[in-house]
């Protein structure tokens, strides 16, 4: 179910929409829908494992924090984000973002690669 967490983004729901109006139209099965969705979940750990190369630190109040089926959310308050490019990043300035709230979705990545890998 971790893998499931990416489905979640802005970029997954417009997926899951888009599959699902092909799937209503019958343009495609929706075996071909769901095998999609699980090149999408292997594909986005992929390129966060080997793509995403920036540091990061944050600061904030933590509000609150639930650990349930290897899974931890964790929601800030007044929250200060500092990223760094590393080396091999495109970019070259560091960045400084805030923001009000945070809501944090860790997982193993261990966790994620075995569901992948099932």
């Amino acid at each position: 179910m971790s893998a499931l967490l990416y489905r979640k983004t802005t970029i997954g729901d417009s997926l899951v929409e888009a599959l699902d109006s092909l799937v209503s139209e019958g343009k495609i099965p929706p075996e071909l829908a769901y095998r999609v969705l699980h090149e999408f979940d292997r594909s986005i750990a992929k390129s966060l494992d080997t793509r995403v190369t920036a540091k990061a630190s944050m600061k904030g109040q933590l509000a609150t924090y639930r650990y349930l089926d290897n899974v931890w959310n964790f929601v800030l308050s007044n929250v200060s984000i500092k990223l760094w490019p590393t080396q091999s990043s495109n970019r070259r300035e560091e960045q400084e973002l805030s923001s009000a709230t945070l809501k944090l979705v860790l997982v193993d990545a261990r966790v994620v690669q075995q569901e992948l890998e099932a």
